[in-house]
């Protein structure tokens, strides 16, 4: 059961966005699972104090026993290894999973009952942890931790979005830095504006890329929804958004900017904000992408 859009505000600034609200089943109806199964936490600060993922709300992580008896269960925070590309375009492997910590790491529960987890994220201060995209996962599976070989287990999905800064760079920001991640915009109902990105190869080798809307770079319109971030309008078609480049190439260690031409249609609401994709494909059919975020100030008043 797949819920997308439940957001809320936290009193520390994350904007937490439940993409996936049903559970990650290991059975359908019985045994276990952990839920919410997918879910975006956005404004994540390197250097901040720990975090609360879920603020002062009654959300959590719910571990769900099934079984007709009691169990106890692992829930632990890790790094998901494969099949990223194959879930979400655009994100890495967090580079720590212990930059997100929950308050228990077994849980026990009576037959039929559910338990709640909190996680906790604290990013490390360095500017390369700025403008960054990251999928890590919470895994629960029945049994003590260290009680042997892993089985049946399932897996949450959590996407960590840092925050967006123009001046930051820093020494490893990835294979590929954009910079920065969210551009914000302002302009009127039928107007045309322009933006711009930094892009810098961090690679040892040269890299080729096609510039893609949301709907060219995901096919499935079923998935479009997990894209998009807290808070905007969506725009899948048409898009707002054209690159100057259709194409680009970077030599490694180079930079490049890339303009893109930003045109309002008239029917824009004054006072929303819309958030429009633009994806970056490279030859090996990896992904990059930045959010561009366009608030509708008031139209100009017609002249006599």
């Amino acid at each position: 059961m797949r819920s997308f859009g439940m957001l809320r505000w936290l009193g520390t600034g994350l904007m937490l966005l439940v993409l996936a609200s049903g559970m990650c089943r290991a059975v359908e109806e019985s045994g276990f699972g952990i839920g919410p199964g997918m879910m975006l936490v956005e404004n994540v600060q390197p250097g901040a104090e720990e975090v609360d993922v879920f603020g002062k709300t009654d959300m959590a992580f719910v571990v769900h026993n099934g079984t007709s008896k009691p169990q106890v269960f692992t829930i632990a925070s890790i790094k998901p290894r494969t099949a990223i590309s194959k879930w979400e375009m655009g994100y890495e492997e967090i580079p720590d999973a212990t930059w997100c910590r929950l308050d228990k790491n077994e849980i026990e529960l009576p037959a039929h009952t559910d338990g709640k987890v909190r996680m906790f994220i604290k990013v490390p201060d360095k500017a390369e942890y700025y403008n960054r995209k990251w999928m890590g996962g919470v895994v629960c599976r029945p049994g003590k931790a260290g009680a042997g070989a892993v089985g049946l287990q399932v897996l949450a999905r959590v996407q960590m979005e840092t925050l967006a800064n123009k001046d930051a760079d820093g020494e490893v920001p990835g294979a590929v830095a954009l910079v920065p991640s969210i551009v914000r915009l302002e302009a009127k109902p039928g107007d045309g504006t322009k933006c711009a990105v930094k892009i810098r190869n961090n690679t040892g080798k040269e890299l080729n890329y096609t510039v893609l809307s949301l709907n060219e770079a995901e096919k499935d319109a079923a998935k479009h929804a997990r894209y998009f971030g807290s808070g905007c309008v969506k725009v899948v078609e048409p898009s707002w958004l054209k690159a100057e480049d259709s194409t680009l190439s970077l030599k490694p260690g180079k930079k490049k900017e890339l303009k893109v031409k930003v045109a309002v249609p008239k029917n824009a609401e004054q006072g929303k904000t819309y958030e429009n994709l633009l994806f970056l494909k490279d030859e090996a059919a990896g992904f990059e992408f930045v959010r561009v975020r366009t608030t509708i100030s008031a139209a100009a008043r017609d002249k006599d």
